[in-house]
């Protein structure tokens, strides 16, 4: 059985349609923009973090490159992951239950 939507009976499928097609467009640069966040902030961490260890040595400049790589991956995953998981909450109950109930909120169960 297949059962045809009809667009004329439903006027919210337009605008869902709409929303899709800019969500596949915003999906097409996503991952380049948060290449480009996550490397500026692997060079200024590197940059501070060379400084701070205020040492020319080699295993100075291995510490800085290893953290700043650490920090810039750190930072594509978190917020590759939070792009993804944020469209999924459709209300603010279910925004405020993921952020408060991993930290101090015991589990609902009843639910």
């Amino acid at each position: 059985m297949t059962q045809t939507i009809n667009e004329k009976a439903n006027p919210g499928l337009e605008g869902a349609k709409e929303l899709e097609v800019h969500l596949e467009w915003l999906d097409t640069f996503t991952p380049a923009a948060l290449g480009v966040l996550a490397t500026a902030s692997g060079i200024y961490t590197y940059l501070g973090v060379s400084t701070l260890l205020d040492n020319t040595g080699a295993l100075s400049v291995v510490a800085a490159v290893a953290y700043a790589t650490a920090v810039s991956v750190g930072i594509f995953v978190f917020w590759s992951f939070l792009l993804k998981l944020l469209p999924a909450m459709r209300n603010a109950k279910g925004y405020c239950q993921t952020n408060l109930t991993s930290y101090w909120l015991p589990p609902n169960f009843s639910e």
